[in-house]
């Protein structure tokens, strides 16, 4: 499976699970916000993230970036890259950053 399947069939399971959520495009890249909020993306074999300094990962685990897209490292702050090769936290990573965006919009 590549790393866009995957992305799309997590779309799919979170838009069953949440309400207000749903597909849409963030930098030409399929992306998925909440209440008009993108919180995560795919970016070639990378799935992006929105996530605060409080839930990035220890600086040890390989292929873990911030998100610099265009070489502009101020553009998406606190947006961070795993690897394909980590899809298996790519589900928990995802409600994570939604969990922020909901924290930043006053919900529960």
């Amino acid at each position: 499976m590549t790393a866009l399947a995957f992305f799309m069939n997590l779309c799919a399971r979170m838009e069953s699970i949440h309400p207000h959520l749903r597909k849409s495009t963030l930098l030409s890249a399929p992306s998925m916000e909440y209440k008009g909020r993108a919180f995560a993306m795919i970016y070639d074999d990378r799935i992006v993230l929105k996530l605060d300094g409080q839930t990035l990962p220890d600086s040890g685990i390989l292929g873990w970036q911030y998100y610099k897209p265009y070489g502009q490292p101020v553009y998406l702050q606190k947006w961070v890259e795993v690897p394909f090769y980590y899809h298996t936290d790519w589900h928990e990573l995802v409600e994570k950053a939604l969990d922020g965006i909901k924290d930043s919009l006053g919900e529960e």
